[in-house]
């Protein structure tokens, strides 16, 4: 999501000041379970395998986001989960809401609910408040409305995921090979890795908010 056009929408570059942040909400439902099956992925729903399901799959990404967008850690998040079939032991749903350090709320719905097909994969939303506008989005519309003005504009963006794949591998090479710090390296996923146990943790313990090392 990084190199994403909807990273570059919503940067400093674009006006979107880190601190002008005040609440985000992203819902990113994909397929069923049953495509991990006929994919011969099956270990994919054994949590003893997997370490997780749909949050950890997809959620992580927008964790890692609302980090970047907002240049402070998520401190505190408190999740809830839900399992459909008797036979899956990962979320099938998940709701995690995360405060960062400084204060700014944000929202990760993810499910393995959509009935997805090759050229309808996904339901991807989202929903900014920021002190400059209020932005929009769903299937590759972009909303913006302005809160100096209140004018909106509506531009087409690409949020399919699977076209940033080869931008991202690029643009890491590209860092290596000029001695650049990672783009987003080993210790960006640490850090959202650990808002995932500490999200499944709150929702073991019935969404009680657990608390994460920001220094870490």
């Amino acid at each position: 999501m990084r190199v994403s056009d909807l990273g570059d929408r919503l940067s400093p570059a674009a006006g979107f000041s880190p601190e002008g942040f005040q609440h985000l909400s992203f819902r990113f439902i994909v397929g069923s379970v049953a495509r991990y099956e006929r994919n011969g992925c099956g270990w994919m729903l054994d949590k003893a395998l997997a370490g997780g399901g749909s949050m950890l799959n997809v959620g992580v990404h927008f964790i890692d986001m609302i980090s970047n967008l907002t240049q402070s850690p998520i401190t505190q998040v408190s999740g809830q989960v839900q399992i459909y079939r008797p036979d899956v032991t990962v979320d099938e749903q998940a709701v995690f809401t995360c405060r960062t350090g400084s204060g700014q709320i944000g929202v990760i719905e993810t499910g393995y609910l959509y009935p997805s097909t090759a050229e309808d994969q996904r339901d991807f939303s989202f929903s900014i408040s920021h002190r400059q506008s209020y932005i929009r989005g769903y299937a590759d519309q972009f909303y913006a409305k302005s809160r100096e003005n209140e004018r909106a504009s509506s531009t087409t963006i690409e949020y399919n995921t699977d076209e940033y794949y080869p931008v991202f591998l690029r643009r890491s090479w590209a860092d290596l090979a000029n001695g650049r710090p990672p783009f987003a390296g080993l210790l960006e996923a640490e850090r959202a890795l650990a808002v995932i146990e500490a999200g499944y943790r709150s929702a073991a313990n019935g969404g009680l908010p657990e608390q994460i090392d920001a220094t870490t």
